[in-house]
């Protein structure tokens, strides 16, 4: 019975996640990552944070300093990129709509 149970769960899980995709309520949110002089910066933790239900993602840039977050449910967001010797960069109050698609760029200073 057990078992069961576990794979409903499974399987509720699975729908859960795959209907944003099919309904067309999520936006997402991109972005690079640059220093003062312009270089990508790799390995940089972008976390994105709704403000209203607390839920947090994370992602890190690619060799190209590139981010993404390709299903966002719709709301306000809070971006935070951390990466060694780097300051903390925080944009807030970022709107995702239904189908939007959000490009945030951020340049990083040394610390």
């Amino acid at each position: 019975m057990e078992d069961r149970r576990s794979q409903f769960r499974i399987f509720l899980a699975a729908i859960v996640a795959l209907l944003p995709g099919l309904c067309g309520t999520t936006g997402s949110i991109s972005g690079v990552v640059k220093d003062a002089s312009g270089a990508a910066i790799a390995g940089v933790r972008i976390t994105l944070t709704n403000t209203s239900m607390g839920i947090k993602n994370a992602a890190t840039t690619s060799k190209a300093g590139s981010y993404s977050f390709p299903t966002v449910l719709p709301g306000q967001y809070d971006l935070r990129a951390e990466a060694k010797g780097f300051k903390p960069k925080k944009r807030t109050g970022l709107v995702v709509h239904v189908d939007g698609a959000m490009r945030v760029d951020l340049t990083l200073d040394p610390e």
